[in-house]
């Protein structure tokens, strides 16, 4: 049985094993570099949420002991690992067309290793968060109350601590992900669609997050339009019955993520923080409409020319002070309108 519990990190070590020799071919064949490459990102996904989730489950009713953190702290580091041989194995795939064909494979399952790490990172905050007591909730999270429908009817009236923001776990998913983006040159055209990638998928989330905390109290007035619905990102925070309080802690990290994946100064070199700040400066139009179809949803034609993740391809140290709930919400609003800005709907609301 114990041999069992090691099977997925000796799972991982044999494909990092793989691609490791991949590389290191010569001559370097190229289906087969990216197909260990490949295999390596889906393994240390596999092994990334089975960690963090089995430690959700421990730790809900006792501390996580030796063996857990040791065990979970493998994964980061096999993940990482990963990521970088996955990464270079990418630049191994540029030399030619042909080789170039395999690239979006890689491109593809790249962000999709970013993309489980967030996850793992919601589960862990959204797990960590559930776990602090909070008022009890009563009715449905849609009721009628006079002349209108609200989403929640959770209304705190007490002033709560502030949920702990600084978290093992979470901090080490946090940093991989700042890795992943960071390592990224922005100079080169197969790291681009990369970070576009990586910052649709971030986008998404904390757009989501905004509509709940700008929306969270949001009454419809049923009797006058009943045609009028929520906005996309309030409901689906809905659907993963998150409130508020509860997505703070995750909210925190996923600023302090953006912030840095949006910031040249976080480079390495003049000429990378030059890439960088033109990528982000030719993007930005379609980083606001990202963010904002995240908040009102897609069928807004005018936020449909976002950043895109890539297609399928064919067969930090959290800020500790303590803040209230609507002190929160204004301060998670004021981050992404410092670091994305609304310029787009100027366009809107323009005198025509």
């Amino acid at each position: 049985m114990a041999m069992a519990n090691h099977t997925p990190g000796l799972c991982l070590s044999r494909q990092l094993y793989t691609l490791q020799k991949a590389l290191q071919r010569k001559p370097m064949k190229a289906n087969s570099l990216a197909t260990a490459a490949v295999i390596l990102c889906k393994s240390a996904e596999q092994e990334l949420i089975r960690a963090v989730q089995e430690q959700n489950k421990l730790t809900q009713s006792n501390p996580p002991n030796t063996n857990q953190v040791a065990d979970i702290n493998d994964v980061f580091n096999g993940a990482t690992i990963a990521f970088h041989l996955v990464h270079r194995g990418l630049y191994k795939l540029s030399r030619n067309e042909d080789e170039r064909q395999n690239q979006g494979h890689i491109i593809y399952y790249l962000v999709g290793l970013f993309e489980s790490t967030m996850t793992a990172l919601t589960q862990h905050c959204t797990a960590i968060s559930k776990q602090k007591p909070t008022p009890e909730n009563t009715g449905d999270s849609s009721v009628a109350s006079g002349s209108g429908y609200h989403l929640s009817n959770l209304r705190n009236n007490t002033k709560e601590k502030s949920l702990k923001t600084e978290d093992g776990t979470a901090s080490h998913l946090a940093d991989l992900l700042c890795t992943m983006a960071l390592s990224l040159d922005i100079s080169r055209a197969e790291d681009q669609k990369v970070m576009e990638g990586f910052l649709s998928l971030v986008l998404d989330r904390v757009g989501k997050m905004l509509a709940l905390y700008v929306f969270h109290d949001l009454r419809l007035p049923m009797s006058i339009s009943p045609r009028m619905t929520f906005p996309g990102g309030l409901e689906a925070m809905a659907d993963e019955n998150l409130m508020p309080d509860d997505a703070q802690l995750e909210a925190k990290y996923l600023v302090r993520l953006l912030g840095r994946m949006m910031d040249a100064g976080s480079t390495k070199s003049v000429a990378e923080a030059n890439s960088t700040r033109s990528f982000v400066k030719n993007a930005r139009d379609r980083i606001q409409k990202t963010l904002l179809q995240a908040v009102f949803g897609p069928d807004d034609k005018l936020f449909w020319d976002g950043l895109q993740r890539p297609k399928t391809p064919p067969s930090q140290v959290i800020d500790a002070q303590e803040t209230n709930q609507e002190g929160f919400a204004d301060w998670f609003t004021q981050e992404l309108w410092r670091l994305v800005g609304w310029d787009v709907l100027g366009s809107v609301f323009a005198p025509k």
